[in-house]
């Protein structure tokens, strides 16, 4: 019965402080492969972020290009029909977003 009784506290982590020493490892080859797994999956992480980074940025690109090219077709049919731009549109001059 004392057996079991010392077994159940050594179980539940106690121990007599006096009579055991405890060792920690400096090359603990756990600690290592938590480590190792934790860089690696930090630089999955990172090139996933790079990767949607790059993906926004082809988006917002292609959002800008999209308006610049609605805004131009529509002073084109503005200035074809004959109608003037509204205030603060610039006024159409035949060439592209950049000018003639």
């Amino acid at each position: 019965k004392e057996v079991a009784a010392l077994e159940s506290r050594v179980g539940r982590g106690e121990y007599n402080p006096d009579a055991t020493k405890i060792l920690h490892f400096r090359s603990n080859p756990m600690a290592i492969a938590n480590e190792s797994a934790a860089e690696r999956e930090l630089l999955v992480v990172r090139g996933e972020c790079e990767a949607l980074r790059e993906t926004v940025a082809a988006f917002v690109a292609a959002q800008e290009q999209t308006r610049s090219d609605a805004a131009a077709h529509a002073a084109a049919l503005a200035a074809a029909q004959g109608l003037t731009p509204p205030p603060g549109m610039p006024a159409f001059d035949g060439g592209g977003i950049n000018g003639p």
